[in-house]
């Protein structure tokens, strides 16, 4: 519970923009996960501390933690946080602008959200890999993705993702 009530804390840090106190809270969830062999929170703990140094601009550390939550996530079989944890690997490369390694991370994230049916991971994923291509001059296919992005927003009601969307196709059709 204490492992669980640390990791919480943090995250509530990180997304108040508290960096620092949100590291501290991750490393302290960290280590009672470690030394109590709580191998999701372990994984978790990664995740955090990743996207901890992800808005520190730490992108080196922030894919070392990734990497790590990833093979624990696999090792638990823990599909839906392994597709979710490629769009944030995506992410740091799409932020490193290596449109490239993010569009492939965005790829696998997207077989494996479409392997358990998971809708929003596919939806999040769909508007990625259009972005990526947009990026990549890769207009056509940049289209197809985030109309694909769109019908799958609309369809789960997720009025913030459906603005991204026209907001990048948009964009798309302007260049």
């Amino acid at each position: 519970g204490q492992c669980l009530a640390l990791s919480n804390i943090g995250n509530i840090e990180y997304r108040l923009g508290n960096s620092n106190k949100a590291l501290s809270y991750a490393q302290q969830s960290m280590t009672i996960a470690k030394r109590e062999s709580l191998t999701p929170q372990i994984g978790y703990a990664h995740k955090l501390l990743g996207r901890i140094y992800r808005q520190q601009k730490k992108y080196d550390s922030a894919l070392l933690e990734y990497e790590q939550a990833q093979k624990l996530y696999l090792q638990l079989g823990d599909i839906r946080s392994a597709a979710e944890l490629l769009q944030n690997v995506g992410n740091i490369y799409f932020d490193k602008e290596q449109h490239a390694a993010a569009l492939l991370n965005y790829k696998k994230s997207l077989d494996l959200a479409r392997k358990i049916s998971n809708k929003s991971i596919s939806a999040f994923a769909y508007s990625a890999i259009g972005q990526a291509n947009y990026m990549l001059k890769k207009n056509d296919e940049a289209i197809l993705y985030l109309d694909s992005a769109r019908i799958a927003a609309k369809a789960l009601g997720n009025g913030y993702l459906l603005m991204d969307t026209y907001q990048a196709i948009s964009a798309t059709y302007e260049a």
